[in-house]
């Protein structure tokens, strides 16, 4: 996972947990959150993290995860509209503080190997609309 800041600094900081029979793996890390970014004069990208997730005898998954509380940039990105709406709760994050240490948390849910669940990243070979 890398994650790009603000500043432009790149930072890489993934755990994983592997939890015996069922296969379950989860994941953590820390971050800050992005910031948004102009793609032209008229278009500007919403906040957001690129995952790309590689496992044995599977494809590659190569995703984005956008922050429900962006709704104005969110609202305007050429890439997470082609997502049917029904569908962008998949790929949209809500941020909850942790009352422990004040530190915002979100979820982000990553299924791989179901044939059963429909492609919801849409193909992103031009960032054109």
């Amino acid at each position: 996972l890398g994650l790009c800041n603000d500043s432009a600094k790149w930072s890489s900081v993934l755990r994983r947990r592997t939890t015996e029979p069922a296969m379950i793996r989860q994941y953590a890390f820390t971050t800050v959150k992005p910031g948004g970014y102009p793609v032209t004069r008229d278009w500007q990208r919403p906040p957001h993290i690129h995952f790309k997730v590689i496992a044995p005898s599977l494809p590659p998954l190569i995703t984005q995860l956008y922050f429900e509380e962006e709704q104005e940039l969110n609202q305007s990105d050429h890439i997470l509209q082609r997502i049917p709406i029904e569908q962008r709760s998949l790929v949209t994050t809500t941020l909850k503080t942790d009352p422990k240490d004040s530190k915002r948390v979100g979820q982000f849910d990553i299924i791989l190997g179901q044939s059963d669940v429909k492609k919801v990243t849409p193909h992103l070979d031009s960032h054109q609309a």
